[in-house]
């Protein structure tokens, strides 16, 4: 069994060379655009596809960057793309245990982090007992 902080260092590099490819990609997508007076609204699914793909590798960056500079001790919320290519949400404890986590995946990143801020602020919500 490799250690932990190889795994996360493979990792790490792996995130880092996807990161780079999808910025590459949506450069030369704006680019092509320009260059050749294409519709942008051709290129939207794509472009789409390609920035929420970027977004979600540069938060797992951040992410492993926290648990390689031990910075983020404790529990977390992590969002993450399912088989389906949903987005999710889950809540780890400290001890990496999920004890929370969304129900159901979201088309769009932004959505999924909506769903974990409301999951934030609903810290003052009672709790009742169901008769």
């Amino acid at each position: 069994m490799r250690p932990q902080r190889e795994v996360l260092e493979q990792l790490k590099a792996e995130f880092e060379g996807k990161a780079r490819s999808l910025r590459a990609y949506v450069g030369e997508l704006n680019d092509m655009a320009s260059r050749h007076g294409t519709d942008s609204a051709l290129l939207e699914e794509d472009l789409t596809k390609a920035k929420d793909d970027l977004q979600y590798y540069e938060f797992e960056l951040e992410q492993l960057k926290g648990l390689t500079e031990k910075e983020h001790e404790g529990s977390a919320y992590w969002v993450y793309k399912d088989s389906s290519g949903e987005w999710r949400w889950n809540l780890r404890a400290s001890n990496n245990r999920i004890i929370a986590d969304s129900g159901e995946g979201y088309q769009h990143r932004q959505d999924c982090l909506h769903a974990v801020e409301l999951v934030k602020a609903s810290k003052d919500v009672p709790v009742k007992d169901k008769e």
